[in-house]
């Protein structure tokens, strides 16, 4: 292994930090999964109304249990950048994390108001899954010690 190919492991006291990335995992997982949901209502509502600019408003509850969840991850992600920057933990991917979940909340605001415009749908899953894949990596970066 080269000398800059060293992983760093991080270890912090105490479950806080470690229990905010598992639930940022298990809350952008219901989020994903919304979201899958949200967007088969689309391909289902594109069928029936030819106008993009009134598909979101067709889409009812789930579009608001996938927004809700969107706030909870980006509070939750929030939380952890917070925590990095206060412990002076260092650890790029929280920089990176929130970093992705903004753009994410943004193309998703950006569906929204513009009437799902194809463009964005690409780039939301892919931030999705660029998020989810930040996050594993921080659970084996991450050790505590008691």
């Amino acid at each position: 292994m080269a000398m800059g190919d060293q992983k760093r492991i991080l270890v912090v006291k105490g479950l806080l930090f470690k229990g905010l990335i598992y639930l940022g995992i298990v809350v952008s997982g219901i989020q994903i999964l919304a979201g899958t949901g949200v967007r088969q209502l689309i391909d289902e509502i594109s069928i029936a109304i030819p106008d993009r600019m009134e598909w979101i408003a067709s889409l009812g509850s789930d579009l608001y249990f996938h927004r809700s969840f969107a706030i909870a991850v980006l509070v939750i992600n929030g939380l952890l950048f917070y925590y990095n920057v206060k412990r002076n933990l260092r650890l790029r991917e929280i920089s990176w994390l929130i970093g992705i979940v903004v753009l994410e909340a943004l193309s998703g605001i950006g569906m929204a108001y513009l009437g799902v415009p194809a463009f964005l749908q690409p780039i939301h899953l892919t931030l999705s899954f660029i998020m989810i894949a930040l996050q594993l990596n921080l659970v084996q970066k991450v050790k505590i010690r008691a």
